[in-house]
């Protein structure tokens, strides 16, 4: 690292992680977390994984009212979408997967032979 030339010369021409960090937009003596260089954490001194934690907490959190299940539900929608060995697209009337060839289940309303 001596004898780069990336630590000479203009320092705008230089890589952004050689650079020193500019002092305009800092209040100078606030208090809180402070890393090497005088850089400040984001995350108000919370380490990534308590922010983490927190995040993760908020979506499990339920909603306040669950949706309402609709139990009229006839056979045409439980009719499955998705090939259940490759995952591709199937419709109603298919009998085989058209990616994959596997035999797709009975359906009701399918053709019969």
């Amino acid at each position: 690292y001596s004898t780069a030339r990336s630590t000479r010369g203009d320092p705008a021409a230089r890589p952004l992680f050689l650079r020193e960090p500019t002092q305009g937009g800092r209040a100078s003596g606030g208090g809180g977390a402070t890393r090497r260089g005088g850089q400040r954490r984001r995350n108000n001194g919370k380490s990534l994984v308590d922010v983490a934690i927190q995040k993760q907490q908020q979506r499990q959190v339920p909603p306040a009212e669950p949706a309402a299940y609709a139990p009229e539900a006839t056979d045409a929608s439980l009719v499955p979408k998705f090939c259940p060995y490759c995952g591709g697209a199937t419709q109603p009337n298919f009998r085989f997967c058209q990616f994959c060839g596997a035999a797709q289940a009975a359906r009701h309303g399918g053709a019969q032979p």
